[in-house]
């Protein structure tokens, strides 16, 4: 196995810098660096969790592309792929910043990985990741000024309890912001799956309320992931379906804000997962890391 030093470039001048704030403190941990070599590759880098942050922040300041070059002492091409998806995954994991992890996520639909020999070196390499991009920097801008808006609106200090921020949150998406009807079948129109649609537009889909709702939590200083899987509604079909966990003194509860809005009721706040049973996770929020990171209330919460 070869190790390699990669170098790193933003391929695209940054257009415009959103104003981000800084997240209050979060209430549980986020680990930045992360990345274990695999010992089933041909190649690794040593500096790989520089390669993280790069990757990270390109997707932040929505770069069109970002290079990565390097040399080996062989052939190393086959492995392009698998090493590019486990650097791009760890980048978007989640970290001690509202507008990172699961934003970002919602925020971009993949990537396109290209590689070339370059230079005088028999195996000099140049890797090109092009993310796709649902939302500009400037729209990214626009999400800021209003999250912001929003947040002094509330009204919130240190001594508000955890609920009331909640509670305020979910209700102003819930009075708000309408189900995109028009959009939903649409695959080429990405808004709907982001904060933008959510908060400027005032229409989306699961996803970017999902989108919306960590946002503001986040920003708020409450802990908040999303989640996706499966969902079975009373005589409806299984649909993938995107939801989110929140954070209330300590103990994670489920809410889908999605659903309540389509019902027009809170059935699916703050809720237990025995109250919760028609929404099932994928696979990596079922993991005991993941449980034991995100260990859901046993009861559903108590409303006043």
């Amino acid at each position: 196995m070869r190790a390699a030093r990669a170098a790193l470039a933003l391929a695209a001048v940054m257009l415009f810098a959103p104003m981000q704030g800084d997240a209050a403190a979060p209430h549980h941990p986020y680990v930045r660096y992360h990345y274990e070599v695999r010992k089933d590759l041909s190649t690794y880098f040593t500096n790989s969790d520089e390669i993280i942050e790069v990757i990270r922040q390109a997707l932040v300041d929505k770069d069109k592309s970002v290079t990565i070059t390097y040399t080996s002492d062989k052939d190393s091409m086959s492995d392009f792929a698998p090493i590019v998806r486990e650097l791009f995954g760890f980048a978007l994991e989640e970290t001690d910043t509202a507008y990172e992890g699961d934003y970002l996520s919602c925020h971009i639909g993949g990537y396109e990985l290209s590689y070339t020999r370059t230079g005088e070196g028999e195996y000099d390499y140049s890797l090109v990741i092009t993310p796709t991009l649902y939302t500009t920097a400037s729209q990214e801008g626009e999400i800021t000024d209003e999250v912001r808006r929003l947040i002094n609106s509330f009204g919130f200090d240190e001594s508000t309890p955890d609920y009331e921020k909640v509670s305020k949150i979910y209700d102003y998406i819930y009075n708000n912001v309408a189900y995109d009807r028009v959009h939903k079948n649409n695959p080429h129109y990405h808004l709907k799956n982001t904060a933008y649609g959510a908060l400027i537009y005032k229409r989306a889909v699961c996803q970017g309320y999902a989108a919306a709702m960590y946002r503001l939590m986040r920003e708020a200083g409450v802990g908040c992931r999303v989640i996706t899987g499966m969902a079975e509604g009373e005589g409806l079909a299984p649909e993938y379906h995107a939801w989110n966990i929140i954070c209330i003194d300590g103990k994670w509860y489920n809410c889908d804000v999605t659903w309540d809005i389509q019902n027009g009721s809170h059935e699916y706040f703050l809720k237990s997962d025995a109250e919760f049973s028609d929404h099932v996770r994928d696979e990596k929020y079922t993991t005991d890391s993941f449980l034991s990171s995100y260990k859901t209330a046993e009861e559903s919460y108590s409303l006043p």
